[in-house]
C-alpha cells in the first residue's frame, strides 16, 4: 500500500489528469482509481528529484537588488496589491531586502534575502489573501523542446510559531507548470510550511518535460491556506535547470575530482567522464572556469568524452563536461553538467637560504632556511642534510655553494643557493728572550703568524699590541698573544715566564743562653733553593742549615748568607747570641722618668724561658708579677707610683732549681 492519502491531494491530482471518475466508473472502480492516484500522488510529491545531472540555471528570478523598498512587479505576474513598505497586510506584497519584526514582532527579522552574495538583494514578501487563489503567475521562454527541467523556489515562513496564540496558519503552496495553452506539465504541493525556531529558507520544486513544439511554460503558484493570522511567506530565487542523464567526470589517472600540480612540473592532465542513459545521441562539450565557477567558457575542440589539458600558469582551474541531446549541445539552456573537477597549479615555494659568511676555519657555522614542510641541503665535500638549520664544521675545503631545496605541503619544491667562504686561520707563535729570569729583569716577547697582535695580561708590559713588547718580570706569569690575520681570523699562543726571586734572608731575633746550654738559630729565606751558610762556624752544628744549633761559651755574632742558585744575588743578616755565666740581679732602680735605670730588669732571665718573678711589699702583698722580662718592673702598683723603699722578690727559673730570693730598693 502506498499509505494514507489526503482527499484534497487526490482530487487535485484527479483534476490534473482530467479523470471524471464520478460519471464513468462504478464505486468499486472509483476506489481502485483513487488508490492508484493516491500512490501516484505520493510518488509525485516525495520523489521530486533529478536522478541524473542538472545544468546551470536557465532562468533565475531573484527580484534584483537595491536600497530601500523595491519596485512593484508587472501586474500580470502577481495578483496581490503592491505596497511600498516592509510589512504588507493581507492580500498585499512588497519587494524588500529585509524585514523589521512586523506586526508587533510576530514576524521573524530577516537582514538579507536568500540569494548568496547578493548585497541588498530583494525578496518577494507575501501576506496571503483571505481566500485561496493564484498569487504568482509568470511566463518563461527560451527553454529547450522535449527537455526535462527542474523548477525550484526558496520559501520561508515569516511568522513566529508563538504568534496567533501559538497556532498560526502555515503557508501551503501549489506549484504548477503549464504550457502556454494550459496543459499541465507538472505540479507540486509544499504541504504546510511549518515555522522553525528561527528564520529558515527551504527549497521546493518539481520536475517536468517541455513539449516538442513550443517549450515556453507558465509558472503558477497558488495559495492554498486561508489568510488571517498566519499564512505569510517570503519567496526568492525562482529557477529552472535542465535535468538529464547522470554525468560524472574524473581525473583519469587518479579517479579523483581534484588534482594539485606544481609550477614547472609536467602539466598534462587527462579528464574523462561517464554519461548515464537517457540521450539517444549525446553530444559533449568540456568547459573551463578560471573565476571559481562564477563564469564558464566552452573549450574549442573539447567535444569528446575524454579530454587532455595542458596548463602552464599558476592558478585554480575548474572543468566540467556539458552534455545534451544532439544539436541541443549548442544551446546552453539544454545542457546538463557533470560535477566540477578542480585542477590547481601551485606556485613554487620561495626558498630562502642564508649563512653567516665569511667565517674562519675551525669554527662552526649554521645554514638557515625559511619554514617549509621538508628540507634538503647539499654542498661541498658531499655535505647533505635534511635539517632546517644544519651546522657546518668550517674547515678550509668547506667553502663553496650550499644548495637548499624546500618542499611545501603540496609537494612543490623551491631552490635557493647560498655561498659560504671559509678563511684560513693564522698560526700564532710566541717566544721570549729568556724563559727563566730573576725578578725585575726586562725581557723581550716576540709574536708571529698574524698581521696584528694583542697581548694579555697587560701586567708589566711596555705595550698591549704589536709583534714585539718588553716585559718587566716581577713574578712568574703566563702571557697570551692573539694573532689576527688580514681576513679577521684569529689564533692564540701562550708562553710562561718563570721569575726567580732576589734572595732575602733573616737571621732571626737575638738569643740569650746560660753557659753550657744551646739554642737553635731562627734563620729564614724567601726561596728554598737558595744556598745557606753561617759564619763564623764556631759552636754551630752545621753552617749549611737554615736553622742550626749553637752552644757558644761566650757571646757571638753570627752572619747568615743566602745565595741564589740561579745567580739572582746574595743576601745577609746577623744575629747575636749572649751567654750568661751567672744570674745578675740588680738591687735598686730609680723610676723617675729620666730614662736612666727607670725599670728593674734581669737580663740573664732571657736564658731561662718561662721564668717568673714575684715582687712583694713589706706587708707581704704581691704587687707585681713579672712574666715579660723585656719590659721589667716600672715601679708602679695598680697604675700608681709605688712608695720608695725595699721590696722583696722571688725568682722561679722553672728549671728545677730552688727559687732565688732577695730584696730591691725603689728610689724616687
Amino acid at each position: 500500500m502506498c499509505g494514507k492519502c489526503k482527499g484534497k491531494h487526490v482530487i487535485s491530482l484527479l483534476q490534473l489528469m482530467n479523470l471524471e471518475t464520478r460519471h464513468t466508473t462504478s464505486d468499486m472502480n472509483r476506489k481502485k482509481i483513487l488508490l492508484l492516484v493516491c500512490c501516484l500522488f505520493y510518488f509525485a510529491t516525495h520523489a521530486q528529484i533529478c536522478t541524473g545531472s542538472l545544468g546551470d540555471a536557465v532562468v533565475k528570478v531573484d527580484f534584483g537588488a537595491g536600497n530601500g523598498i523595491g519596485p512593484a512587479l508587472p501586474p500580470n505576474i502577481i495578483s496581490y496589491n503592491y505596497v511600498a513598505q516592509d510589512c504588507p497586510t493581507d492580500g498585499s506584497y512588497a519587494i524588500v531586502n529585509k524585514t523589521n519584526g512586523c506586526f508587533n514582532r510576530t514576524w521573524y527579522v530577516y537582514n538579507e534575502d536568500h540569494t548568496e552574495g547578493d548585497i541588498n538583494g530583494y525578496m518577494l514578501l507575501v501576506n496571503s489573501s483571505l481566500q485561496p487563489n493564484d498569487f504568482y503567475v509568470d511566463t518563461v521562454r527560451g527553454l529547450c523542446p522535449n527537455t526535462r527541467y527542474e523548477f525550484s523556489a526558496w520559501i520561508t515562513n515569516l511568522i513566529l510559531p508563538t504568534a496567533c496564540n501559538n497556532a498560526p496558519t502555515p503557508p501551503n503552496v501549489d506549484f504548477t507548470i503549464e504550457t502556454i495553452s494550459g496543459v499541465i506539465l507538472g505540479s507540486y504541493n509544499t504541504g504546510n510550511i511549518i515555522a522553525k525556531n528561527g528564520p529558515v529558507w527551504e527549497k521546493y520544486g518539481l520536475f517536468f518535460t517541455t513539449n516538442t513544439t513550443d517549450p515556453s511554460v507558465v509558472i503558477r503558484m497558488r495559495n492554498n491556506a486561508p489568510g488571517g493570522c498566519g499564512n505569510d511567506l517570503a519567496l526568492d530565487d525562482i529557477g529552472f535547470r535542465p535535468c538529464g542523464p547522470l554525468v560524472t567526470s574524473i581525473v583519469t589517472a587518479s579517479a579523483n575530482n581534484s588534482v594539485i600540480l606544481c609550477e614547472g612540473a609536467p602539466q598534462n592532465v587527462n579528464l574523462s567522464a561517464t554519461v548515464g542513459t537517457g540521450y539517444n545521441n549525446p553530444r559533449y562539450q568540456w568547459q573551463q572556469s578560471v573565476d571559481n565557477g562564477i563564469s564558464w567558457s566552452d573549450l574549442i575542440g573539447a567535444n569528446n568524452i575524454n579530454f587532455s589539458i595542458v596548463i602552464s600558469a599558476v592558478g585554480k582551474y575548474l572543468y566540467r563536461l556539458a552534455v545534451a541531446e544532439g544539436t541541443n549541445i549548442f544551446n546552453t539552456s539544454c545542457r546538463v553538467l557533470s560535477n566540477n573537477i578542480l585542477i590547481e597549479i601551485k606556485s613554487s615555494p620561495i626558498a630562502v637560504a642564508s649563512v653567516v659568511s665569511p667565517v674562519c676555519a675551525g669554527t662552526s657555522s649554521q645554514l638557515t632556511a625559511n619554514n617549509a614542510n621538508a628540507y634538503q641541503w647539499t654542498g661541498p665535500n658531499g655535505f647533505n642534510s635534511t635539517l632546517q638549520n644544519p651546522s657546518i664544521q668550517t674547515i678550509l675545503n668547506a667553502s663553496g655553494d650550499y644548495i637548499l631545496q624546500i618542499t611545501d605541503l603540496f609537494g612543490c619544491k623551491g631552490k635557493d643557493t647560498v655561498a659560504l667562504v671559509v678563511n684560513a686561520k693564522p698560526t700564532a707563535a710566541v717566544s721570549s728572550s729568556k724563559d727563566t729570569v730573576c725578578a725585575g729583569t726586562t725581557i723581550i716577547l716576540s709574536a708571529s703568524g698574524g698581521s696584528t697582535y694583542s697581548w694579555n695580561p697587560t701586567n708589566f708590559l711596555s705595550a698591549t699590541t704589536g709583534a714585539q713588547v718588553n716585559a718587566v718580570i716581577q713574578n712568574s706569569i703566563t702571557y697570551q698573544v692573539i694573532a689576527t690575520s688580514t681576513n679577521g681570523c684569529k689564533d692564540s699562543a701562550s708562553i710562561m715566564i718563570v721569575a726567580k726571586a732576589i734572595p732575602t734572608v733573616n737571621a732571626g731575633v737575638d738569643k740569650t743562653i746560660s753557659a753550657g746550654t744551646s739554642v737553635v738559630l731562627s734563620g729564614a729565606t724567601n726561596d728554598s733553593s737558595n744556598t745557606i751558610s753561617w759564619s763564623p762556624p764556631d759552636f754551630l752544628n752545621n753552617v749549611r742549615l737554615l736553622q742550626p744549633s749553637a752552644n757558644p761559651t761566650q757571646a757571638v755574632e753570627y752572619t747568615i748568607t743566602a745565595t741564589s742558585s740561579f745567580g739572582c744575588g746574595i743576601a745577609t743578616d746577623k744575629v747575636s747570641v749572649s751567654v750568661f755565666k751567672g744570674l745578675f740581679i740588680p738591687n735598686s732602680f730609680t723610676p723617675n722618668g729620666d730614662g736612666i735605670n727607670d725599670r728593674w730588669r734581669i737580663p740573664a732571665l732571657t736564658a731561662f724561658p718561662g721564668a717568673e718573678v714575684f715582687i712583694y711589699n713589706r706587708y707581704g702583698n704581691l704587687i707585681y708579677q713579672l712574666n715579660d722580662n723585656a719590659k721589667g718592673w716600672d715601679g708602679r702598683y695598680k697604675g700608681l707610683a709605688a712608695s720608695e723603699g725595699a721590696y722583696t722578690y722571688i725568682i722561679d727559673l722553672k728549671n728545677g732549681t730552688a727559687p732565688v730570693k732577695g730584696s730591691i730598693l725603689l728610689i724616687r
